[in-house]
């Protein structure tokens, strides 16, 4: 941790750009202005991170004065806690110290060259798609977008994503897509609902900034069912333009370029995915049916091979199939996927005597990696 080399410097806190020369702070797609008394507030802090400073000290030197009404800095603790989505209750970047004053948590650095977070470094999070049918059955296609969603734009180098795991934990809860935000630190994040009937699809997408709720891009998607590819294609594109991240490269020519032509192997291959989470004896095992499937109809489509190898390996971790069993069928489940990897690393987890199966996303296509115990 750093504090700021001078009054006026471009400073870190925690995952928010701090600008005391033009009183704004940025984190993802939020920016804030500061009033000039709670930016030099909010520098008195940083230059004192980590440390309890006193109310009498605090005054004296924000202020300038002896005395002051104490509700004046109470109201700028608060107003600097909303900024920074921050809470009294659970602190992460300012504390109060009864009887003592206020401590700021969160670490500090100094900023290295030209600022611009809110455009370099956006952040988003993919909220799992609500279920606008009534049939229950719907609810791994609407995961499974969200997934695929995720997984698409976790390969741009210039958007930060939030995992799968910390984005569904929000699944089925009634939370202020503020609140939200403030708990996984993202600027933006991306809802929708889905509904599917009779060979069509509907798709209704929405990025919300999270700092202030407001809708920054939404759209809705009538199509035939086949059109899906397409679809994940176009919301993906859309995100990345509302957030201004600049596309390198070959990212530039599609997101989201399909896994496989073949419909019903991409439904199979979300089914699986959506019982697999459920990490049980039961699911793995329904799991791993629609992963052969889908492998059967397409066997070029790398998603399912790399699955049915993770189910495997869980298999194995988990208890249910001994090492010897479960290890050697996730490295054949691998080797009939269109490319494997093989890593080594020396023996340090003795235990283990078979391969560990994992997946690296390179691309519109998966490589399936194994790394293997060597001596």
């Amino acid at each position: 941790m750093v504090r700021p080399a001078a009054p006026h410097a471009d400073f870190r806190l925690g995952e928010w750009l701090i600008q005391p020369s033009l009183d704004r702070i940025s984190q993802g797609a939020t920016t804030s202005r500061l009033r000039p008394r709670l930016m030099d507030f909010l520098v008195f802090l940083a230059r004192n991170a980590g440390q309890v400073v006193g109310k009498d000290e605090i005054i004296e030197a924000v202020w300038e004065r002896k005395f002051l009404a104490e509700s004046v800095l109470t109201r700028s603790v608060a107003d600097l806690r909303r900024l920074l989505h921050d809470e009294a209750e659970r602190p992460r970047f300012i504390e109060t110290v009864p009887k003592r004053g206020y401590r700021l948590m969160a670490p500090v650095f100094e900023q290295s060259g030209p600022a611009g977070p809110a455009v370099a470094h956006p952040s988003v999070a993919v909220l799992p798609f609500a279920n606008m049918t009534a049939d229950d059955g719907e609810e791994y296609f609407c995961d499974g977008l969200a997934e695929e969603l995720t997984n698409a734009l976790s390969h741009l180098r210039g958007l930060r994503v939030i995992a799968r795991t910390s984005a569904f934990a929000f699944k089925g809860k009634a939370v202020d897509v503020r609140e939200i935000g403030r708990q996984l630190s993202v600027g933006a994040v991306v809802e929708g609902g889905v509904q599917r009937w009779a060979g069509r699809l509907r798709i209704t997408v929405q990025l919300i900034d999270a700092g202030d709720g407001v809708h920054l891009w939404s759209e809705r998607f009538d199509r035939s069912a086949t059109d899906i590819f397409a679809i994940q294609d176009e919301i993906a594109q859309a995100v990345v333009a509302a957030l201004s991240v600049r596309l390198l490269g070959d990212e530039e020519t599609r997101l989201m370029g399909p896994h496989t032509r073949d419909l019903e192997a991409h439904d199979l291959y979300l089914r699986g995915r959506y019982v697999a989470a459920q990490r049980t004896l039961e699911a793995y095992t329904r799991a791993i049916a629609y992963f052969q499937q889908a492998s059967a109809r397409d066997p070029g489509y790398a998603l399912p091979h790399a699955a049915l190898g993770s189910c495997y390996c869980g298999c194995g971790f988990l208890g249910y199939l001994a090492p010897r069993d479960a290890f050697p069928r996730a490295k054949a489940a691998a080797a009939a996927a269109p490319w494997v990897l093989t890593l080594r690393w020396p023996r340090l987890m003795p235990r283990l005597d078979g391969p560990v199966g994992l997946t690296i996303g390179t691309g519109s296509q998966p490589r399936i990696a194994f790394a293997v115990p060597g001596n």
